[in-house]
């Protein structure tokens, strides 16, 4: 099988990881790491768009590379074939693009569990991708234990 693991790169991310570990086949199966960075500011490119701007986007993006890639190092050390990738986009329709481009058998997501009103207002991720998948998806809770 083909996984794609959609991570947002905060700390729950581990969980998600450590329980895609335990889900695959390690001789069979294929990870793909997703993680969907927004894309730029409709600023950018303009006068605004000045060289402190840049290079504070420019050191973000390379922060959650090096993460990204410690997850996917993480994932290779235990004999799974894994390859990361970090992609401008809107999130959800990133995550199905790259799901039919790869092949995915299936998607493994996080869920924060912020709340109904949280989600009403703000919407969630982990919710459009189960309503508009056609793919089966593993949703892992990753909410902090209070």
């Amino acid at each position: 099988m083909h996984y794609l693991v959609a991570v947002d790169l905060t700390e729950p991310t581990q969980k998600i990881i450590d329980t895609l570990i335990k889900c695959v086949n390690k001789e069979k199966d294929r990870v793909w790491l997703l993680h969907v960075a927004e894309p730029e500011p409709d600023f950018v490119g303009y006068d605004v768009d000045t060289p402190p701007i840049r290079e504070a986007i420019a050191k973000h993006y390379h922060e959650d590379m090096c993460d990204l890639e410690a997850y996917e190092a993480q994932i290779k050390a235990q004999g799974i074939r894994c390859q990361s990738r970090i992609i401008q986009g809107v999130t959800v329709d990133t995550v199905f693009k790259k799901a039919e481009k790869w092949a995915v058998d299936m998607l493994i997501i996080g869920s924060h569990g912020k709340g109904l009103l949280r989600e009403v207002l703000l919407g969630s991720v982990s919710e459009e991708i189960v309503r508009r998948s056609t793919l089966p998806v593993l949703i892992v809770p990753v909410h902090q234990d209070v």
